[in-house]
């Protein structure tokens, strides 16, 4: 009965050990962009794991991946919530933020990327942070679990999917923000019954953050920044006015009573994020980083 729940966090649980293995083969991602392509590109394996699945089982490959053509109309706005989402959350959730700066530092995987200096680093961090993995994420976060977990309803499509996009990334630091955008993509993909829609506002995304690194250069803020954070300020009512005016495009979504049980492969994925996760805050308290950053927070 909960085939399609267990087979999702399965699917997750596979992508997480393959990061893991590349990790352990010494492999490192971190602030490069070739690598990073390496390791978008073996996602490919569990989505293809994943289309097999809906071959045999689902019969309906096409309608779990979501390829399908989207109301243009929604475009904007949904790349104005893309824009702000982000800062948005950030700031409802700023206690919380500082508790993590200070647990797990204030860099990020993107803030750790390097600048690109020339046209060709350029290219080659375009085609990463914004074709790659966008194309590869979405269509396995958005595509194929999202529609796997559906049939659970969708407060469990939205929070599992979201969920698993976050565990996906491994930032303990961001991941209030990983699970708020990925619940924003979630819902467009649920109510346009496409994933091409958040495959652009995911590119988006990346390449705003592409824009912030090579803008800021040493600064805390750049003109970038400051739209985006009055984009952040106008979050909810972008957020009420889409939804109330293109509300004739959505396709509701079915309310199902299936139980999910419990899945071992969820657990697996949660345990080995919290393990990680746990290991960094023990080396920086070690080392009297958590402390440097609770003076710097204090200082400002």
């Amino acid at each position: 009965m909960n085939k399609g729940f267990q087979v999702g966090w399965w699917l997750i649980t596979l992508t997480v050990f393959i990061i893991f293995g590349i990790s352990a083969i010494g492999i490192s991602w971190e602030g490069q962009y070739l690598p990073s392509v390496i390791l978008e590109c073996t996602i490919i394996i569990p989505i293809l794991i994943g289309i097999w699945y809906a071959k045999k089982y689902e019969k309906n490959t096409k309608e779990i991946l979501g390829i399908k053509k989207f109301p243009i109309k929604l475009l904007v706005p949904a790349l104005l919530l893309t824009a702000g989402a982000q800062y948005f959350i950030t700031y409802i959730t700023l206690p919380i933020q500082s508790l993590l700066i200070i647990m797990f530092g204030a860099e990020t995987a993107t803030s750790q990327m390097i600048a690109p200096q020339t046209v060709i680093e350029f290219i080659g961090a375009f085609i990463t942070l914004c074709i790659v993995a966008p194309i590869v994420e979405e269509i396995l976060c958005r595509g194929i679990l999202i529609k796997l977990f559906e049939r659970y309803g969708t407060f469990v499509a939205l929070v599992s999917s979201s969920l698993a996009f976050a565990i996906l990334h491994f930032e303990a630091r961001s991941i209030i923000q990983l699970i708020f955008v990925g619940g924003l993509f979630g819902i467009f993909r649920l109510y346009t019954n496409s994933v091409l829609i958040t495959i652009i506002m995911h590119s988006f995304n990346n390449f705003l953050s592409l824009c912030q690194l090579m803008l800021l250069d040493g600064n805390s803020f750049s003109s970038l920044t400051i739209v985006l954070m009055l984009l952040a300020l106008l979050f909810p009512l972008v957020l009420f006015f889409t939804f109330k005016k293109w509300r004739m495009y959505f396709d509701y979504v079915r309310t199902r009573y299936e139980k999910t049980g419990f899945s071992v492969g969820a657990l697996i994925c949660v345990i080995v994020f919290f393990g990680y996760s746990m290991i960094l805050f023990l080396t920086r308290l070690i080392n009297g980083d958590c402390l440097n950053d609770l003076y710097l927070l204090i200082g400002r």
